[in-house]
This record gives structure tokens, C-alpha cells and sequence, in this order.
């Protein structure tokens, strides 16, 4: 019995904190959407792909958790049409790209983004283009907070050190399930109504945003 309740431990453990993959994505003025598509996702079914959340400074976010297991092969969708690459590729804007093994193409018919189980965990990308990118959105300066209890059942205590102006959690799908406005610093979050298994939780404050994994019981 004993061994049993350490493995489940184990597991469990290895659940909440197992390493997850955040891909940014900055994408063309008035973005209203953004989906990742590709061959995990109904074999390019544009509907299929996960939801990035709109981070509000011209980006949006997708969260893998955990990271991927192998190599992703991805697009990305912007307001429901696939983005081309191609012409970026014959046009030499992909040799970085292309050189570190982050895209598949033939040259010719099409050319598909590639993330590697050996390439960052904070993935930060330009639709439409080769580009990578990095964020201008304060990301280096995080909000800090604590959460308890984690994982909770029905109430979680938020503790930061700046009032929070908005707090959400999303599924791992990318869905908007709970959304707040405390502007506090010290506040609860009542996560009754949420069906049981992981969420990610994303506080904002005026200038400094921050998320993190919890998990729900």
C-alpha cells in the first residue's frame, strides 16, 4: 500500500510540474483570431488547432502542457486562413530558419514551421514571415504572486505584490473558462464551477502580466 501511495505521489508530481512549451506569436494588425494548425490537428483541419489567447499587445499565446513529446510540424491560422511562408523561403528570408532544422519545405508547394523537442520552451514567433521574435511586453519584468492552495477544490487564496487588474484561466485548449477584474492584491478565486484537471491561470496588473499552472480537484 505504501508503494502504491508513492507512486501515485509520483505521478501526480510529475503532472503538475511536468516542463511546458509557450508559444508567442505577433500577428498582422487587427488579428481578431489565431489558431496553430498542422498535421496533429485533423491533418491540417483549420478548425481543429488550438486557440492562442490574446495577450492585448498585438500577440497571442499558446500554451502546450506538457511540451510535446516530438517534433511539432505547424502553421498559423489568422482569422480562420492559413498563413504562407513560401514565398519568404524562395525569397532567402528563412536561411536562419532553415539552417537550424525549424522549417520543412520543398521549395516549391509549400513550406510548414517546426519547433524541435531540443529548441526553447519559450518560443516566440512572427506570423507571416521567418521571423523570431522577442516580446516588448514586459515579460522581463513578471508580476509576482502566490497561489494556495494549488492544486484546490473550490477556492483559491491569489496573494501579489501589485493589485491584479484581471485575472483568467483557460483550459488547455486555450479556452476562456473564468474571468475577473479584482483590482486587488490579496484576493479569492472561487473555481467551483470548474470541471476537474489542469488550467492555466494568468494574473495582469497595469504593466506586468504572469501565468502559471494549477490544478483543480
Amino acid at each position: 500500500m505504501k508503494k502504491l501511495y508513492i507512486l501515485i505521489t509520483l505521478l501526480f508530481a510529475t503532472t503538475l510540474f511536468a516542463q511546458d512549451l509557450v508559444v508567442n506569436v505577433v500577428a498582422p494588425p487587427g488579428t481578431t483570431s489565431c489558431r496553430i494548425g498542422g498535421p496533429w490537428w485533423n491533418g491540417w483541419d483549420p478548425s481543429s488547432g488550438p486557440i492562442g489567447t490574446d495577450m492585448g499587445n498585438g500577440s497571442f499565446q499558446f500554451i502546450f502542457s506538457p511540451a510535446p513529446t516530438a517534433d511539432m510540424e505547424y502553421k498559423f491560422i489568422i482569422d480562420g486562413v492559413y498563413e504562407d511562408i513560401l514565398d519568404n523561403y524562395t525569397n532567402g528570408e528563412c536561411a536562419t530558419r532553415n539552417t537550424n532544422g525549424n522549417i520543412n519545405t520543398d521549395g516549391a508547394n509549400y513550406a510548414n514551421r517546426i519547433w524541435k523537442q531540443t529548441d526553447a520552451l519559450t518560443w516566440n514567433e512572427v506570423a507571416g514571415t521567418c521571423d523570431f521574435y522577442v516580446l516588448s511586453n514586459n515579460e522581463d519584468s513578471l508580476l509576482e504572486f502566490s497561489l494556495y492552495p494549488n492544486p484546490s477544490t473550490d477556492l483559491i487564496q491569489v496573494t501579489s505584490l501589485e493589485p491584479v487588474t484581471k485575472v483568467s484561466i483557460y483550459d488547455l485548449g486555450g479556452r476562456l473558462v473564468l474571468q475577473e477584474t479584482p483590482n486587488k492584491a490579496v484576493f479569492e478565486l472561487r473555481t467551483n464551477n470548474l470541471s476537474k484537471g489542469m488550467y492555466i491561470i494568468r494574473l495582469n496588473s497595469v504593466d506586468r502580466v504572469a501565468t502559471k499552472k494549477i490544478l483543480n480537484q
